[in-house]
């Protein structure tokens, strides 16, 4: 069942990650342990379930991260337990879900930017937000990311050096 899988996702990019599978080439269905056998589950709903669910857990870890950091907000024990073993049960699944901010913005890259906002301050493209995080099921992209990018502040006005004449 997953060597389908496995063969679609393909060989890495030039940024290191796998191309994005057509998921609907990998298997047109996929039978599911205790269902009738004229009941199937397509794959391509499944893997979208599986990256909705790893994107929900991300966005949730980097919820509680930003309130520990902003509101010196602690959070209980057990939900930092019940995340972890959220986290790893994935990860054991070989499911990860990365955000890209702070990540130098390189064309290609497989994420999907929803914008480019100038930004005083820096030299070159990089990634300021992550919206949704990209998801990989064995180092193979099965969502790519959504991001907002900040861009280098472009100063079209000429730069016009006075003199310094003395008076």
């Amino acid at each position: 069942m997953w060597a389908s899988i496995r063969r679609v996702i393909g060989a890495a990019g030039p940024t290191g990650h796998r191309a994005q599978p057509d998921v609907a080439s990998i298997a047109p269905t996929l039978r599911v342990a205790g269902v009738a056998s004229d009941k199937v589950v397509a794959v391509e709903d499944l893997v979208k379930g599986i990256a909705a669910a790893a994107s929900a857990l991300w966005k949730l870890h980097a919820r509680v991260e930003r309130e520990r950091q902003e509101q010196a907000f602690d959070p209980p024990k057990w939900l930092l337990r019940q995340l972890e073993g959220a986290q790893d049960a994935l990860h054991a699944a070989g499911i990860e879900a990365k955000g890209h901010t702070g990540d130098k913005y390189v064309p290609g890259l497989a994420v999907n930017v929803i914008a480019f906002q100038p930004q005083a301050g820096i030299t070159f493209d990089v990634i300021a937000e992550t919206l949704k995080p990209s998801v990989f099921f064995r180092d193979g992209l099965i969502q790519p990311g959504e991001v907002i990018v900040s861009t280098p502040v472009v100063d079209d006005a000429p730069s016009v050096e006075v003199p310094n004449t003395p008076a």
